[in-house]
């Protein structure tokens, strides 16, 4: 079960992230979706600063990517919609530890580059220099993951590192 106060933490949220919200049991945005669509998305569309057609859109593409399931005209979160909210939820390092990560991809992988930025941000890491960013947030499995994934091995470094006071 999802805490909607540990949700409404998400520091910046796609429109993706509002729309699966609105589909947590009792939380604002699902009140609105259920009771004023139409309210829904017009908030939705000031916060996002996205046209409601785009936002209708993202509604499909988690029903498409397996987010969300329609059962007649109920909508609910999947166990893949929950887990994609997990990610958003990361927990704190302890004391003054950061995961840094270190990036020198090639231009042939721009795409791959551009993702793992995408997802640095989403994991609240912030850019210390334009390859080098740096979070208090628990993602090591998560990062671990994408590295993989996208193909990275051999282009991305990630270390645990902790502040030292120099005098």
């Amino acid at each position: 079960m999802y805490n909607v106060a540990m949700v409404n933490r998400i520091k910046s949220e796609s429109s993706l992230v509002y729309v699966l919200k609105a589909l947590i049991p009792y939380s604002r945005e699902n009140l609105n979706f259920a009771f004023r669509p139409n309210k829904f998305y017009n908030e939705l569309e000031k916060k996002s600063g996205l046209k409601q057609k785009t936002l209708q859109q993202s509604l499909r593409r988690a029903e498409i990517a397996g987010f969300i399931t329609r059962e007649e005209s109920l909508i609910m979160l999947s166990a893949k919609g929950r887990q994609e909210l997990k990610k958003f939820s990361p927990q704190k390092l302890p004391g003054s530890s950061q995961i840094i990560v270190i990036f020198d991809i090639p231009e042939s992988d721009a795409w791959a580059r551009r993702r793992l930025r995408i997802l640095l941000r989403q994991w609240r890491f912030e850019m210390v220099q334009k390859s080098v960013w740096a979070s208090r947030y628990e993602c090591r499995k998560d990062l671990a993951k994408a590295i993989k994934t996208l193909g990275l091995k051999n282009c991305v470094k990630a270390y645990e590192a902790k502040d030292i006071a120099l005098k």
